[in-house]
């Protein structure tokens, strides 16, 4: 996966109009071959059952989805970074958590719609 890089300039030269991406507060995600894994390689499908059935169900086998793995807070109806943490540490101690206590959602990017959860 591509990474952010720094850069001195917002507008890189004999671009005229660049395209703007908002940076979520969750984890790089890929969905591909029915599975959730990190930029990294990390197998995330575990700690994201509720996300990976919705997947599975709504999208081919063959696709590859890029895009950012957040949990949602609704009563505050803001991301959870804590919660997206927390769902990942009691996925090592205990069975994965249940997406009903800290909802996983995938969120992409380019107008692609809303989050699939």
């Amino acid at each position: 996966m591509a990474l952010a890089r720094v850069t001195d300039q917002l507008r890189p030269a004999g671009v005229r109009e660049p395209l703007w991406q908002q940076k979520w507060d969750g984890w790089r995600a890929v969905w591909a071959g029915q599975r959730l894994w990190s930029r990294r390689g990390t197998a995330l499908t575990r700690y994201f059952p509720d996300l990976a059935r919705v997947l599975g169900a709504r999208l081919p086998a063959d696709v590859v989805v890029d895009g950012e793995l957040v949990c949602w807070d609704p009563d505050r109806g803001l991301v959870d970074f804590q919660g997206l943490s927390r769902r990942l540490t009691a996925g090592r101690r205990h069975p994965p958590m249940s997406g009903a206590a800290i909802p996983g959602r995938l969120a992409l990017a380019g107008g692609m719609g809303p989050a699939v959860r």
